[in-house]
């Protein structure tokens, strides 16, 4: 991340950083950093939502954080500001259920959530990895693995996508 943020700050490039996993990470030689909190110079947007940290997936409720160094977002916060105006907002159960949400759920909550994704996931990469031609990529935070497709070990599959639509069509 620090080799990426080096970059970004000597060609003047902002960074929009997808964190809807924030805090997620089940590896501990692996931990969740966020790249706003890593750089007092390069811009940084941030996005986030509940549907994964609190396991509330259609909520459709989320946030931006906007690290403005250097004033570089200027225009861009006050652009959002005026799109967060036209955007859906969430129903009035979840604007009644958010600040219990944010404010009363207890760190065990988080740390159990862990656990049982971090266990779910090494089922999931045992299992997958005894399945000729599928080479699995271990996650270390996510609720979904990557695979790659060995097309070679298989017979009348070409390539990837042709492996996607046979898989869908079976």
């Amino acid at each position: 991340m620090m080799e990426i943020l080096e970059i970004a700050d000597e060609y003047r490039i902002p960074i929009i950083s997808d964190e809807v996993y924030y805090g997620l990470s089940y590896d501990t030689e692996r931990p969740f950093y966020s790249f706003g909190n890593l750089t007092s110079t390069v811009p940084v947007i941030c996005t986030g939502a509940l549907s994964k940290i609190f396991c509330v997936p259609g909520w459709r409720c989320g946030w931006t954080i906007v690290y403005n160094n250097s004033g570089y977002f200027d225009r861009v916060i006050d652009n959002l500001g005026k799109h967060s105006m036209i955007l859906l907002h969430p129903n009035s159960l979840i604007q009644y259920a958010l600040p219990k949400i944010l404010g009363s759920v207890p760190e065990s909550f988080f740390e159990g959530l862990k656990n049982k994704l971090k266990n779910s996931a090494d089922v999931a990469f045992e299992q997958v990895s005894n399945i000729r031609g599928i080479k699995a990529i271990k996650t270390s935070a996510a609720m979904y693995m990557m695979v790659g497709i060995e097309v070679e070990e298989f017979k009348d599959i070409k390539d990837d996508i042709d492996f996607c639509k046979k898989l869908l069509h079976e």
